[in-house]
């Protein structure tokens, strides 16, 4: 079946079930879905842990299994499965076994990428969905991510007010991974629990997610050598590329997004605004979506996917390799100058 992410701790209280799916693209809430379903699987009396990182070609025999072997050390067992590849004929054929071969001893949590639209009408997908649990991950849309910042704050018993509102949604551009983290810095930094612009401009000034803001700027700006300098401050910083990637792609999907009002000669402020683009970045957003082509937005995407995927596999070094491409690209070199 599938479930909705505010309802699974009450649908696993009422009764775990034997498989649990967590399917997307949005890599914080994937991780505090699986972090609940941890926590939740514990104090349920499932205390051994089995963790498995699988890839492409990996060898899910060892997982196949462990299914319905005893516990040697408690009465439950947990079994955590990270896959970071595509749904090949070796995971289909997995989870078929896993999901035929549950029992109520044995509790699986699986993670994967998200499971795309033409998937969901295979019978594979079917098959799994009917009897595991199946917690499909939405991103937040941008006219929801201020509300969700001001939900996330309650819950650390902060409060905003508009102005500040506006500057810390700006600066985190859409990502909730960053936006979490300033959420974590400010209430270590708050003593009134009330944030204010000044307060937010204060304790972001010196943060890697503000450098990965101006890194967009910058090559926004088409100012290469600046954009370059950014990025390798923020790799030599030790931020994690995937903030950096978040953010980028949120940019490039704007981008996009206002090459085809310009196409349509609808490209005016208010609606710049309603794709979520901040009224001092109007023109900064206007005027790039006409310097970049369709190809080189087309071929960001692609080295979006492609440092993803290496993000997915540890492949660090690839990653922040594509980051640069995507930097070039976004400051107006041509695709066949990046490449």
């Amino acid at each position: 079946m599938k479930i909705q992410r505010e309802a699974l701790e009450k649908t696993f209280r009422a009764q775990p079930h034997g498989l649990y799916w967590i399917s997307g693209d949005e890599p914080l809430l994937n991780i505090e879905s699986a972090d609940l379903l941890r926590r939740l699987a514990k104090d349920s009396g499932y205390l051994e842990r089995e963790r498995y990182v699988m890839e492409h070609n990996s060898d899910w025999e060892p997982i196949m299994a462990s299914v319905g072997t005893l516990s040697l050390f408690a009465s439950q067992k947990f079994i955590d499965i990270q896959f970071n590849a595509k749904f090949n004929d070796k995971f289909k054929a997995a989870m078929a076994y896993l999901v035929e071969q549950r029992d109520d001893q044995t509790l699986i949590v699986l993670s994967t990428t998200k499971v795309e639209a033409s998937a969901t009408k295979a019978k594979w997908f079917n098959s799994i969905e009917q009897h595991a649990t199946h917690l499909p991950i939405w991103p937040i849309k941008s006219d929801e991510f201020k509300q969700w910042i001001v939900t996330r704050l309650e819950s650390e018993q902060l409060a905003i007010e508009d102005d500040a509102l506006a500057i810390l949604a700006q600066r985190t551009e859409g990502n909730l991974l960053a936006a979490s983290q300033e959420i974590s810095a400010l209430k270590l930094l708050d003593s009134d629990g009330i944030l204010t612009a000044e307060k937010i401009l204060e304790a972001t000034a010196d943060s890697a997610r503000y450098d990965a803001f101006q890194l967009i700027e910058h090559a926004l700006k088409g100012d290469i050598s600046a954009a370059i300098r950014a990025l390798n401050g923020l790799r030599g910083e030790g931020t994690e590329p995937i903030i950096v990637l978040s953010a980028i792609a949120a940019n490039i999907r704007q981008l996009m997004a206002v090459k085809k009002l310009l196409a349509a000669r609808s490209a005016n402020d208010a609606e710049l605004k309603r794709l979520g683009i901040f009224f001092n970045r109007v023109h900064l957003m206007r005027e790039a979506a006409k310097r970049l082509t369709a190809v080189s937005l087309k071929m960001a995407l692609e080295y979006c996917a492609s440092a993803d995927e290496a993000i997915k596999t540890s492949q660090t070094d690839y990653a922040w390799h594509q980051l640069e491409k995507l930097s070039l690209l976004l400051s107006g070199m041509m695709p066949e100058e990046v490449s």
